[in-house]
């Protein structure tokens, strides 16, 4: 991420409420062998300047030649203001100005004019790579028309555990779909002449410990998995930067991991720079030195390493030479951002694009008939949850694009709802939201004043003699260390806060905590709440808030003993808070009546998150939104809930619903999209990218605190290459929903598969496997066929079942199509770490094709001589 100089842009048009014909985003310009491009391919000769005193700004020159003339004729300062984005310094030479954007959704900035894009995990979601091409077409022209020419996108990190805050962010727990659904997107972001950095190098999964936490992996992991998507972005998706990552890599920084950074060069021939994300790793010089070239993201980076010796000439040199290639092979140098630029740049054509988005990310888990809803017919609906001003659109962190003025899911229900409908809605629950902080009129300190005792202890663990004790009206603080309240405490300390909560109401009592640090809110000795988050909100970067949450029955009137026991410990580098809010009053009541009364309920469900957190490993809806449904499936027989998550959640209400529908987070088709899948208008297209687990008892997370958060300070991958789905096949384990799950309103039918030869010792690249799909229905409809490839020949341990390749078949009613997929010639091998190289066994290999990874029952073996 990054904090200056980005500008964020809000649409202000209401989005289309029926699918687009989307157009075909720009094809990118395709280099020669040695990097160069054809005279023509770029716009602008932007000087008179002859080639003859500076070669570089010659086109017909291959990339590589013209950053060696470049930085040939650059002084030791000039080099160094290359790597250090001293760009300015540098237009004698041609070197335009490069200000950098977070696009992983869209561009980011705060001023409120760009289309805010559904999050990449749902464009994963869509298995289209073509759609994934648009996408990054959508958000580098934007981004360009704002003046902004390094894109810091797109994010491929694999999803490991399903809880990483910045989930929504990536794109797959899947390797391979995360490589080639992001080099889609960098492809349609190079299609307008920026820079593209790949994020974030490497085996970076989760927002827990993540600036000085280490990460064990194995080396099978690293090439198998976790450097796989990388390795696909700089060979078929052409970027030009790499983002090296916050944590530990085995014990080094990846940001000072020279053998991590030489590993992505080695395997791909990238000639492109790293670039580190903002102020990650300890020492800047070792990274540097270790292969980091461009400083643009250490605000502190002591400049003077480049004359004392502690930085070499020689490296120096490589880094200019890198920075300079990507400069030219991306095409800024010779078409520069204008000059003049506009922060409102969305259009409705992008918008269109943002809502195709929506709509094929949608995935219907669940669908007992009762979907799609009818249309223009005399009927009523109850739209229930936080589906208002209050829906959520995008995550927390660097990546949340303002969504400006859209549709939101209320609205738009009652578009497509049409004449003779009548849509209600009652909130039923706030979703996760920080609840309004308890007023001291609610709270009772042991000496019977308002409020609670605070006793405080001059450590961060509630331990010894407590150093100073106080009254307090209310919980809602932010400790800048001098208020009266905290003063002469040290820099570490807890407290614990003790006395009554007086329930002005019977029933279900939510409570939230919004912390930087760690809590405990314990109600008649029940823990209610029990969580540590270093940020209440990432650096003000998104309104998006991140409270733990939870629930307590309590009684009008009846005091409940409350103990709220609060450490610094776990905060990040702003000062700690702690602020306690309540709902004292349930709306569920409300919502089961208004359910009662209609024909349909549609129940809107929602979890915050975003970088700097992750989930609870509980993997609850929280709040009070699995009560809410089943109260309203008890009410009425037809209701579908939309669950507006990061991912997989615990639904203990999934047998009493008709229907479910995954919809992520939409950005600025958060109303229009979900809802023309749920009236039918569009199919739901979407197939899940991550395995939905029952719960903490599956996956990642059941192997225990050492795999996940980690111990010590260390996060350990104990399950290898087994990653997402392929742990569940190893361990047998049957998840709530699949990797690759999603059902249709049409129906399909696969036949007829073949798979070919390759030879192990050839040159070919891939192996195709043919097969036959039918629409079986009467009706249009959208299918992925998955092709997975089983355990390799070979006495190594392989997955079980991976995916091998895809493809998204938008198939008319009856219509029938053979598809040949190609079966790359990576899926068909595995990594020797005896002697460092890609070992493809002789023998056959099981192809199976299907629409999940545990609904495949076409097969057809795949033969390598």
């Amino acid at each position: 991420m990054i904090r200056r100089r980005l500008a964020v842009a809000t649409a202000a048009s209401a989005l289309v409420m029926s699918p687009v014909v989307l157009p075909t985003a720009a094809a990118a310009p395709q280099p020669s062998g040695d990097g160069s491009y054809s005279s023509g391919q770029r716009a602008d000769w932007r000087s008179t300047t002859t080639t003859t005193t500076q070669p570089w700004r010659d086109r017909t020159r291959s990339s590589v030649q013209r950053a060696n003339d470049l930085v040939a004729a650059l002084t030791q300062a000039q080099r160094v203001a290359l790597v250090t984005g001293d760009y300015a310094s540098l237009s004698a030479f041609g070197v335009p100005n490069i200000i950098a954007a977070d696009t992983s959704s869209g561009v980011r900035n705060e001023s409120g004019g760009a289309t805010a894009l559904p999050v990449p995990e749902a464009l994963a979601a869509t298995f289209d790579v073509e759609l994934a091409q648009r996408y990054g077409d959508v958000a580098a022209e934007e981004a360009r028309a704002q003046g902004k020419t390094l894109m810091l996108a797109p994010t491929v990190d694999v999803i490991r555990s399903g809880l990483s805050g910045r989930q929504t962010e990536s794109l797959s727990e899947d390797p391979l779909l995360s490589g080639r659904i992001g080099a889609g997107v960098s492809r349609g972001m190079r299609s307008n002449d920026v820079l593209v950095a790949a994020k974030h190098f490497g085996a970076y999964t989760q927002e827990t410990n993540r600036n000085y936490g280490n990460i064990n992996v194995s080396e099978r992991a690293l090439k198998e998995v976790y450097n796989a998507p990388f390795e696909e972005l700089v060979t078929k998706g052409r970027a030009d930067a790499a983002m090296c990552s916050y944590p530990q890599v085995n014990g080094v920084f990846a940001c000072e991991n020279k053998a991590l950074m030489d590993e992505l060069r080695a395997a791909t021939g990238f000639r492109g720079a790293i670039i580190p994300d903002f102020m990650a790793g300890t020492d800047n010089v070792k990274g540097f030195n270790a292969g980091v070239d461009s400083t643009i993201l250490w605000p502190y980076f002591p400049r003077d390493a480049f004359t004392n010796g502690a930085i070499s000439a020689t490296r120096l040199e490589e880094a200019a030479k890198r920075v300079a290639f990507a400069i030219f092979n991306s095409g800024v140098f010779d078409n520069p951002a204008p000059a003049e630029n506009d922060d409102h740049v969305s259009t409705a054509t992008n918008r269109a694009v943002a809502n195709r988005v929506a709509e094929k990310s949608s995935v219907l888990l669940k669908n007992s008939g009762v979907l799609p809803l009818r249309k223009n017919v005399s009927q009523r609906i109850a739209v229930i949850g936080p589906a208002g001003a209050d829906a959520m659109t995008g995550v927390g962190g660097s990546s949340y694009v303002i969504p400006g003025t859209v549709t939101s899911p209320l609205a738009a229900i009652r578009a497509e709802a049409g004449s003779g409908a009548t849509v209600t809605a009652a909130q039923g629950s706030l979703g996760d939201v920080a609840l309004p902080v308890v007023p001291s009129s609610a709270l009772r300190a042991p000496d019977g004043s308002a409020g609670l005792r605070a006793t405080f202890y001059g450590n961060g663990t509630f331990s010894g003699t407590p150093v100073k004790t106080a009254n307090v009206a209310t919980l809602d603080h932010q400790f800048h260390g001098g208020e009266p309240l905290t003063q002469g405490l040290p820099a570490t300390w807890s407290a614990r806060f003790t006395g009554k909560i007086i329930p002005t109401h019977s029933g279900l009592v939510r409570l939230s905590a919004l912390v930087g640090g760690g809590v405990t809110v314990k109600v008649n000795g029940q823990t209610v709440i029990a969580g540590q988050r270093e940020f209440t909100n990432f650096l003000g970067m998104s309104p998006v808030n991140y409270p733990l949450q939870g629930k307590v029955q309590l009684t009008a009137g009846q005091p409940a003993d409350i103990e709220v026991s609060y450490t610094t410990q776990g905060n990040g580098f702003l000062p700690p808070e702690l602020h306690l809010g309540w709902q004292p009053k349930s709306l569920i009541a409300d919502a089961v009546a208004a359910a009662r009364g209609a024909d349909a309920a549609v129940v809107y469900a929602n979890q915050a998150s975003g970088e700097g957190m992750d989930r609870d490993t509980s993997f609850a809806l929280p709040g009070d939104q699995n009560e809410l449904i089943s109260a309203v499936a008890a009410a009425n027989p037809n209701t579908v809930v939309v669950l507006n998550t990061p991912g997989g959640v615990t639904m203990p209400w999934l047998s009493q619903v008709e229907g479910v529908l995954q919809v992520w987070y939409p950005g600025a088709a958060v109303g229009t999209g979900p809802a023309n899948v749920l009236f039918g208008d569009a199919d739901a297209g979407g197939r899940l990218p991550v395995t939905f687990p029952t719960g903490p008892g599956q996956g990642v997370v059941a192997q225990g605190a050492a795999s996940y958060p980690g111990t010590g300070g260390t996060t350990t991958y104990a399950e290898g290459i087994h990653t997402g789905y392929r742990l569940f096949h190893k361990n047998g384990q049957t998840p709530l929903f699949p990797f690759g799950h999603g059902l249709s309103y049409a129906s399909f039918a696969y036949s007829g598969a073949q798979g070919g030869t390759i030879s192990s010792t050839g040159t070919a690249q891939s192996v195709p496997v043919t097969f036959t799909v039918r629409n079986t229905s009467n009706r249009a409809g959208t299918t992925v066929a998955q092709v997975y490839v089983g355990a390799l020949p070979t006495i190594v341990e392989t997955p079980t079942k991976a995916l091998a390749g895809f493809v998204s078949l938008d198939l008319a009613a009856g219509e029938s199509r053979t598809v040949t997929v190609q079966v790359p010639r990576r899926s068909l091998q595995f990594w020797d770490t005896a002697t460092k190289k890609w070992v493809t066994p002789k023998g056959r290999v099981l192809a199976s094709i299907g629409t999940s990874a545990t609904d495949t029952p076409l097969t057809t073996p795949i033969t390598i001589s």
